[in-house]
């Protein structure tokens, strides 16, 4: 606010990252990353963010049984944020602390046929009552839009 002599120059960028690597025995290692810089208002800041995680996936039985490994944060037990916000006549500073390490198993199983079928039908075949319908639908519609 121009009047109580605030002003924002801060900016904040956002990146995510992720690839995947075909191992050999046709596991599939990823990796992801997700950050953020700090965000600025016309009182204060926040910190930045930083969000990162491994993953190792391997199928099986012609792709029917997937199995999963994921960490998350699998480097920092905790993720620290901060806040610092100002005014007339105020301050405060604030630290917070989030369990973000996880990891995680995940086992899928497809039941039934995983292949697709395509029906193919005979388009060519008309009859001559089908051919004389579409003959008067388009009688009708050419009369709709030439004014007859």
């Amino acid at each position: 606010s121009e009047g109580m002599g605030f002003r924002n120059y801060g900016w904040q960028q956002n990146i995510m990252a992720n690839v995947q690597q075909t191992l050999p025995g046709d596991f599939k290692l990823s990796l992801m990353y997700f950050g953020g810089t700090p965000t600025y208002s016309l009182q204060g800041k926040n910190s930045g963010i930083n969000i990162h995680s491994v993953g190792l996936t391997k199928s099986l039985m012609k792709d029917r049984l997937n199995l999963s490994l994921n960490a998350v944060n699998p480097f920092s037990d905790s993720m620290k944020m901060t806040s610092d916000t100002r005014g007339n006549g105020f301050s405060s500073h604030s630290v917070t602390k989030v369990k973000m390490r996880s990891v995680v198993f995940t086992a899928s199983l497809s039941i039934g046929n995983l292949k697709t079928k395509q029906k193919m039908t005979n388009t060519d075949s008309h009859n001559e009552s089908d051919v004389k319908n579409a003959e008067n639908k388009n009688m009708q519609m050419n009369s709709i839009f030439m004014g007859n």
